[in-house]
C-alpha cells in the first residue's frame, strides 16, 4: 500500500473565493474558469462558508431560483472544514468522508494557505504508484 503524503505536498496554492454577496451565477463562472468544484465564501476577509456545484444545482437550479439574483451567502454551506498542512492525505480523505465534503481549507499557523480536494488526492494516486514502484 502506498504511503500517505503530507498535505503540504498535495495542496493547491490557489483558493478560488468570492464575497458572500456574489451571485450563484458568478460562482458557477468562477468554478468553470478556475476548474474548481467548490469556491470559498468570504465575509470581508474572513472565511464564512463554501459553495459547491451541488449547492448551486440543488439550492438554486432545482428550486427554480434565478442564479443571477441569488447571493451565495444565502445558499452556502456554513460548515467550513479545515486541515493543518502537516496532516496527511489519509487524514484528509477520512475527514472528507466523515464530513461528506469534497474540499478542505488547508491551514498553516492558523492561516488559510490553500485547499485540498478529493480530486487532488485521487490525482496523486498514479504518481504515488509510479514513485513507489507499485502495481
Amino acid at each position: 500500500m502506498a504511503a500517505a503524503l503530507q498535505i503540504k505536498d498535495v495542496k493547491s496554492k490557489k483558493m478560488p473565493h468570492l464575497g458572500k454577496n456574489s451571485s450563484a451565477y458568478v460562482a458557477a463562472q468562477t468554478m468553470v474558469r478556475e476548474d474548481a468544484t467548490t469556491v470559498v465564501v468570504l465575509d470581508g476577509n474572513a472565511i464564512c462558508g463554501t459553495i459547491s456545484e451541488r449547492d448551486i444545482i440543488s439550492k438554486v437550479v432545482l428550486q427554480g431560483l434565478d442564479p443571477k439574483a441569488t447571493a451565495i451567502g444565502q445558499i452556502m454551506d456554513k460548515g467550513v472544514h479545515y486541515i493543518d498542512v502537516q496532516k496527511t492525505t489519509v487524514d484528509a480523505a477520512r475527514m472528507m468522508r466523515d464530513s461528506k465534503v469534497d474540499m478542505l481549507i488547508v491551514t498553516e499557523d492558523k492561516q488559510a494557505r490553500g485547499t485540498i480536494t478529493a480530486r487532488d488526492i485521487v490525482d496523486m494516486y498514479p504518481a504515488l504508484q509510479l514513485r513507489l514502484g507499485g502495481q
